[in-house]
């Protein structure tokens, strides 16, 4: 039987453009294939029929349209004959007399020009005609596969074809079956080898009309290698795409190969030049791959290495020896080569080496890329959906996560990936100095220590910094695109900066800025005027423990305000000395740098979906509230919904940067063009209204934060993060870090729009209670309250911020992580156990966790990603009342509570030990209702 898809059909998933098609049923026989004028260089397809005639058995071949010759060799009555062609593609040929129950043997020969011998087929003839085709008698390609689902009343049975052993690549010793059925949880099931090459088990619980996502795995050698994510509805056909699927995906230019340290890092001179794209044009049997390098650079050579293995990276820090090395065809910056052989589900792993450069013996190399054939899209290494945040939108791999921060979104375009570039020079300029402040690696792979040149940047502009500033550079205090450095008792603080105000608000609900020390407090200065002032933390460390005994610390900050140039801040916030400064009551709040990947993508949440999650007077009695807040937009002059910043105080991603240089840096922009002066500085020019950075200058800068993507997941097939998962929902932290949200159809990044993300928030503003207020209004958000955080790639923070300890593990090292708005949690369980206000039952619940549901949780924590268990409806308040739990408060739950009164247990619906009258006045409350 061949084996061919007739069971399921793709019933999209919303955000990606082509998300999977299935082996090649009659693929060559589709309307776009027959009159396509493109060349067919792969192995060629063929189907046809046998039918007992009048005048003989007739054999018909339908095939490729440029094909020119037709062998067949049957036997009986034997001999080989040229087939006639009727028409381009289709051939015909006339055998001897032949009855039905009559054994038919015979093999064909193809040309096209070159020629291809298939194996033979064995027919027994019916009195109907009756089909063949290539694939009963050839295997599929080495890394193709084919699959089926067999349905019936009663089970489904999944089948699967291996591909051949070829290059590198022996066979496959055994496949797994990674899926999930209407959206439940994902599961895993071994398939049995029936006969050599071909694979099959029932799956439990499945049935006809189920909605079904999943790929296999394949054991090939010491390797473990994925299929696509595939989608179907079991039991209906299969809708053929439209060949050819045509797809485009941009780079950046490396240098070195991707299992290599300098792989992640940006290289010399990145903004010119350094980019290019592919157009993949996918006809299901093989992949048309043009590339076109920025003219910025002339290339005239491009070397295609094609893996055979799945994942290269499995080979550590030592090159990969199953790649098969081509010449692309073509030079002067545009390229071609041509996949051949695939089957639609194939990962085709490639990288690409640039060769022939302006500079002698210079190369560049790129990351892998992982096609999915028969899809149109590119993804990560594996197929499990949980890798990922933003899906195809996210890096594929990240081998030193020290730079898991810094990379690009793929679904770029070259215009959007080149603005990304210009931009991050901008970014990494030291505005004092004019260094350009692009880190390398530590090493290459063990070959030591990499001597690191800083060159000057071409986007310094003299005389714009300062005054008076906090830092030179934007990555000075977003370290490697992460989190601000880690605050330490004894060094002034940088990365932290004081916001400050006075009591009352500004005319569009702002903070009014202090009147001598403006919004923020300047700790460093251009030229002979000293600084505002310096700013240094002390911490008390408080005892606690968990509630199985065991002991936990807190360190409670406390800030110093040290050479304060008009004196102490207010009446209230003294300096080291007390010296008298402002006389009334000020403010102050501490402000970490925080995170930029995926900001890109919460830009493009609409403002409906976020107002959506809003419950600002718990109308569902969950305990949580959150809020909008809304701010001033500069650049509309209207009061918009805030996202950014710690207290969702900034509209975009373009004001926060503005307001970043003219605070953070002290440059003007044309949305703030005036400098951070308090009213009654003496020595604070604010300028003349003309901003220092230009508006494309801004442009670019807006476009580099956009552009950011996030790093894959570690932890997303980890049985402990699985754990956590539960531990998580069950303590109801998900209510307010919201697992997933749905991006608009308007963002000016189309490779952003109509994508489901995971960043665990809601972008809603919550009281987080008291120990955690900074008593400082800002637009509607009060002292107390705080915008939920994204929690993805958490456990990138330490190595972000340090280098690792040696060369032979780029996970190793990193340096103390921080956490929460002023960074005082030293890790994520600090973090949890600072929660209070809204948050304070999920903290308690997570003090009730032993040890060993702690690690789970801190686990999953560290990256979460999304289940199905979080669309679950939560119980409703009735049910607590339904004490018979037959899905409805009636009288059978009065009875059983009087029969229960003046004791514990049954009918206590409050949990105080006792029922009691408080229990009747529930229950009355919610009689007649459903559960």
């Amino acid at each position: 039987m061949p084996l061919v898809h007739e069971a399921c059909t793709n019933h999209g998933r919303g955000i990606a453009a082509f998300d999977w098609r299935d082996p090649m049923k009659h693929r060559f026989l589709t309307t776009s294939l027959l009159t396509s004028t493109a060349a067919m260089a792969a192995t060629p397809d063929y189907e046809g029929t046998v039918c007992i005639t009048n005048d003989g058995t007739r054999l018909e071949v339908t095939t490729e349209p440029d094909v020119n010759l037709v062998l067949v060799y049957p036997t009986p009555p034997g001999g080989g004959w040229m087939m006639t062609m009727e028409s381009p593609g289709h051939f015909s040929h006339l055998l001897g007399n032949m009855s039905p129950g009559d054994e038919l043997k015979f093999n064909l020969v193809i040309q096209n020009p070159t020629q291809y011998a298939f194996p033979e087929h064995h027919l027994v003839l019916e009195p109907d005609c009756i089909s063949f085709e290539r694939d009963d008698v050839t295997p599929p390609p080495p890394r193709g596969f084919r699959h089926e689902f067999d349905v019936n009343d009663s089970e489904v049975r999944i089948r699967f074809e291996s591909g051949a052993n070829g290059t590198y690549l022996g066979d496959t010793t055994g496949v797994l079956l990674n899926y999930r059925i209407d959206e439940d949880s994902i599961k895993s099931l071994e398939l049995t080898e029936d006969e050599p090459g071909r694979w099959s088990a029932l799956i439990p619980e499945a049935d006809a009309g189920q909605s079904m996502s999943y790929w296999f795995t394949q054991q090939i050698d010491a390797q473990r290698q994925d299929t696509a994510l595939l989608d179907c509805i079991i039991g209906e056909p299969h809708v053929e795409p439209d060949w050819p699927i045509v797809s485009r995906r941009v780079g950046r230019f490396r240098h070195r190969h991707p299992n290599e340290w300098r792989f992640d890092n940006y290289v010399e001179d990145y903004g010119l030049g350094k980019s290019y794209e592919m157009t993949m044009t996918d006809w299901g049997n093989r992949v048309e791959v043009s590339l076109h390098v920025d003219e910025d650079l002339p290339v005239n050579r491009v070397d295609f290495r094609y893996f055979t293995w799945n994942d290269p990276f499995s080979m550590g820090c030592h090159r990969p020896e199953t790649l098969v090395n081509q010449i692309m065809n073509g030079g002067q910056n545009h390229f071609t080569y041509e996949v051949e052989d695939v089957t639609p589900g194939t990962i085709i792993d490639f990288d690409l080496t640039f060769i022939e450069l302006p500079t002698p013996g210079l190369q560049y190399y790129s990351e892998f890329f992982y096609y999915r054939v028969g899809q149109g899209t590119f993804g990560p290494h594996v197929s499990d959906p949980r890798i990922s945040p933003v899906g195809v939108a996210g890096e594929s791999h990240v081998y030193s996560p020290r730079f898991g921060f810094a990379q690009h979104a793929s679904t770029l375009s070259l215009n959007e990936l080149k603005a990304f570039m210009d931009g991050k020079v901008i970014f990494e300029t030291d505005f004092e100095n004019s260094d350009l402040l692009n880190f390398t690696t530590h090493f290459t792979c063990c070959a030591g220590p990499i001597g690191q040149t800083i060159v000057e940047s071409p986007a310094f502009k003299n005389g714009v910094i300062g005054p008076r500033y906090a830092a030179a550079s934007c990555i000075q205090c977003h370290n490697m695109d992460g989190r601000g450095a880690t605050p330490f008792e004894g060094s002034d603080l940088v990365s932290l900066v004081a916001q400050t105000s006075i009591p009352g608000q500004g005319d569009f609900g702002e903070p009014v800025p202090h009147p001598y020390y403006g919004s923020q407090l300047d700790v460093a200065t251009e030229g002979d005027i000293e600084p505002e002032g310096r700013l240094q933390v002390e911490y008390e460390e408080i005892a606690g423990h968990f509630d199985d005994g065991t002991p936990y610390s807190l360190r409670k900050p406390t800030y110093r305000f040290m050479d304060m140039s008009y004196g102490s801040l207010g009446s209230n916030i003294p300096d080291e000395f007390s010296t008298p400064g402002y006389q009334g009551m000020a403010e102050f709040s501490p402000r970490i740098a925080p995170i930029l990947p995926g900001l890109g993508m919460l830009e493009a949440v609409s403002n409906a979906t976020i107002l959506e999650m809003e419950d600002p007077v718990d109308s569902n009695d969950d305990g949580i509230s959150g809020r909008a807040n809304w701010v001033w937009d500069q650049q509309s002059q209207t009061t918009v919904l805030g996202r950014f910043g710690w207290k969702a105080n900034q509209p975009s991603i373009r004001q926060q940067t503005s307001e970043a240089f003219r605070r953070d840096l002290g440059i003007t922009t044309p949305l703030a063009p005036w400098h951070d002066c308090g009213e009654l500085s003496e020595d604070c020019d604010p300028g003349d209204g003309l901003p220092e950075l230009a508006s494309q200058e801004l442009d670019l800068v807006e476009s580099y934060v956009r552009g950011l993507t996030l790093p894959p997941r570690r932890n997303y097939d980890d049985p402990m993060a699985t754990a956590g998962m539960h531990l998580f929902k069950q303590a109801g932290c998900h209510l307010c870090h919201r697992p997933t949200l749905l991006t608009g159809i308007q963002h000016p990044i189309e490779g952003f729009q109509n994508r489901l993300i995971e960043p665990f928030t809601d972008l809603l503003l919550h009281d987080m209670g008291p120990e955690l207020a900074d008593n400082r209004p800002h637009y509607q958000a009060s002292g107390t309250e705080w915008r939920t955080p994204p929690l993805w790639a958490l456990s990138y923070v330490s190595h972000a911020l340090g280098l690792p300890e040696n060369c032979e593990e780029p996970e190793s090292g990193g340096a103390t992580p921080n956490f929460l708005h002023d960074g005082r949690a030293r890790n994520l369980s600090e973090a949890i156990l600072w929660h209070g206000g809204e948050a304070l039952e999920s903290r308690n619940n997570y003090l009730a966790m032993d040890s060993t549901e702690r690690a789970q949780l801190l686990a999953f924590v560290a990256y979460p990603f999304t289940d199905p268990i979080f669309n679950e409806a939560e119980p409703t308040e009735s049910c607590r009342h339904d004490i018979d739990g037959n899905g409805q408060v009636d009288v059978a739950d009065v009875l059983l509570l009087l029969g229960n009164w003046g004791q514990s247990g049954i009918g206590d619906s409050n949990d105080d030990g006792i029922v009691d009258t408080l229990d009747v006045l529930g229950i009355l409350k919610y009689y007649g209702q459903s559960c």
